[in-house]
């Protein structure tokens, strides 16, 4: 599928899938002036997003200010699944 159809098939501007190509989050081939997305790479990039523990981590790490007490129990497990200690 070209640029186009692989944004409408993410839900992105076909800008944003043009960053996440050049990025190399998402794989394409180009064909000579056109970017070709295959379905599989499509599949692969939305496995890849659905469940990022890095993302969560680097949250807390940039709040490290905030009370333990504070913190909701979801906040506590993904420190904990993130190495953090927060006790």
């Amino acid at each position: 599928m070209n640029l186009t159809e692989a944004a409408a098939e993410l839900g992105l501007a076909p800008s944003t899938v043009r960053e996440r190509i050049l990025a190399g989050d998402l794989a394409a081939e180009k064909d000579g002036g056109r970017w070709v997305i295959y379905s599989e790479q499509i599949e692969h990039y939305r496995r890849k997003r659905q469940y990022q523990p890095e993302k969560g981590c680097q949250k807390y790490r940039r709040t490290p200010n905030k009370r333990t007490a504070e913190l909701t129990e979801a906040e506590k497990k993904v420190l904990e699944e993130c190495g953090i200690r927060w006790q």
